[in-house]
């Protein structure tokens, strides 16, 4: 049998079901039940799955009122790109999907985070200009009252 590591993920020794694991989260690990080894058979995409994943986008966006672009948006795209992969590399072995997700508080840290990196690469990059006095900043104002 073939091992192999996925950083942060963490599978059952005896049915493979994988989680998410981090430093500071062991919930999920713990409330897993084992129930043997399960079959490693992939499902075919039919023209059934093709219908319910039109039906799941469809009822996703209407009703939470996401606006219909999001099916183009890049980070979406990313973002199942990366679990389409994950569940490739975890060849047929049953995964938390509920592990797989990060709460609001863990987001709102990373978004925190990443301002606050933001912030300091913004003030590296006006730091010259302002020591110079040769800095000039306009918010975006449009006037034309047609096209706001």
């Amino acid at each position: 049998m073939k091992h192999f590591s996925v950083s942060n993920f963490v599978s059952c020794a005896h049915c493979y079901s994988t989680y998410r694991y981090g430093s500071s989260s062991t919930e999920s690990i713990s409330r897993h039940e084992c129930h043997g080894l399960k079959s490693s058979c992939k499902p075919r995409a039919t023209e059934h799955s093709f219908t319910l994943d039109k039906h799941m986008f469809t009822t996703w966006i209407s009703d939470n009122l996401r606006p219909i672009s999001i099916v183009k948006d890049p980070g979406l795209r990313e973002i199942c790109s990366y679990f389409y992969h994950l569940g490739e590399k975890n060849g047929g072995r049953s995964m938390d999907l509920e592990s797989l997700f990060q709460s609001r508080q863990t987001i709102s840290r990373g978004i925190t985070n990443q301002a606050q990196l933001y912030r300091k690469q913004l003030m590296e990059l006006i730091k010259e200009p302002v020591q110079n006095q040769s800095l000039t900043a306009s918010p975006y104002m449009w006037t034309d009252r047609y096209r706001q």
